[in-house]
């Protein structure tokens, strides 16, 4: 799995209209809608071998996220990628820049409903909400 292209960085902008926050949100995150720990799960086509890849976003308050990719090969065995970093939503954009990188990525994000988070498209289901 590869981080979505470099994407111009978040300036002073503040608020979200992503997951209805607003200017005065109270997190360092800027939205705490965001909050909580949100996972999808996919099975991904191939003729050769069954593939599922299960990634987990985590955004905390203080504005620290993490992303967890596990790829599960029925040839292979199983792969954990984990990455840690900073997090800043604003707007309907969510900034990320995880440890040991220099230049951060931005994705899309929305709320379908209280249940459900969209990154760049892909749905991802609330697991806790604190």
């Amino acid at each position: 799995p590869v981080d979505p292209g470099q994407l111009p960085g978040g300036g002073n902008n503040s608020g979200s209209t992503g997951g209805g926050g607003s200017s005065t949100d109270s997190t360092a995150l800027g939205d705490p809608a965001l909050v909580g720990t949100w996972v999808n799960s996919r099975v991904l086509p191939d003729d050769q071998d069954v593939t599922t890849v299960i990634t987990t976003w985590v955004f905390a308050e203080d504005g620290t996220c993490a992303r967890s990719i596990v790829t599960e090969r029925v040839s292979l065995g199983t792969e954990t990628i984990l990455r840690v970093g900073r997090c800043r939503a604003a707007g309907n954009q969510v900034s990320v820049l995880f440890l040991r990188e220099s230049v951060p990525f931005s994705l899309t994000y929305g709320f379908p409903n209280l249940a459900t988070l969209t990154l760049d498209g892909l749905l991802f289901d609330a697991v806790s909400s604190t």
